[in-house]
């Protein structure tokens, strides 16, 4: 699809949301896009990352490697 028939597209499935929380979400999503700032994020969530990335730094071999996480999921869930 072109930009324009996205853009159509995008504004006939809004007009059928009936969600408040949907919209809102759209409505952030797009006041963050055009004012090109970085959405923020919560002192929770910040502390949550900082945790993540102190376990990565001090164990960067403890993750499991993406192929093996696919074939397990696809064995287990079937996807």
């Amino acid at each position: 699809m072109d930009l324009q028939a996205d853009i159509k597209w995008i504004i006939r499935e809004l007009q059928d949301v009936n969600d408040p929380k949907l919209i809102a979400i759209f409505k952030d999503l797009l006041k963050s896009r055009l004012s090109d700032q970085e959405p923020e994020i919560t002192k929770e969530q910040k502390e949550l990352l900082d945790r993540r990335l102190e376990d990565h730094l001090a164990n960067p071999d403890a993750g499991t490697d993406w192929q093996e996480l696919k074939q397990s999921l696809f064995s287990k869930y079937g996807i």
